[in-house]
């Protein structure tokens, strides 16, 4: 299960109770995920464009 691998704090910031990485780290994970199946690894880059829009431009 990707959440109990904690995959989907990986691309936040530490400051923020995540793992630190970045878009290298991301795109790692999406390319081992698609070996696999596609769509999950599609719906986990999905799922990270939000955060990225947040951390670029949301304010606390």
């Amino acid at each position: 299960d990707l959440d109990d691998a904690d995959m989907f704090r990986v691309f936040i910031p530490e400051e923020y109770e995540g793992l630190g990485g970045g878009c290298l780290e991301l795109c790692l994970i999406v390319e081992e995920l698609s070996r696999v199946c596609s769509a999950v690894a599609v719906s986990y880059a999905a799922s990270s464009l939000g955060c990225f829009t947040l951390m670029g431009y949301g304010t606390e």
